[in-house]
């Protein structure tokens, strides 16, 4: 399954999860069966005023966000 997984700064499987989804400095895109990171996606790489990066998760596979803190707004985004 891949996995999203919003982080403070991109340590690999060692990184430290961020508090909240939309405002992690990087999102990491990890497959649960082999714990490889498939990609990093980096708050730098997105477009201006877009928070979390939920169409390049798409884009990715994603299937499911492992996180502490999830805006309205993200939550909406995510189950479209």
């Amino acid at each position: 399954m891949k996995l999203c997984i919003p982080v403070l700064e991109n340590h690999g499987l060692e990184s430290n999860l961020s508090p909240h989804f939309g405002k992690a400095p990087a999102h990491l895109v990890v497959d649960s069966e082999t714990r490889q990171i498939l990609s990093a996606l980096e708050r730098s790489e997105r477009a201006e005023g877009e928070c979390a990066p939920i169409t390049e998760m798409a884009k990715r596979g994603v299937e499911a966000v492992v996180c502490g803190g999830l805006g309205q707004g993200a939550f909406a985004r995510l189950q479209a």
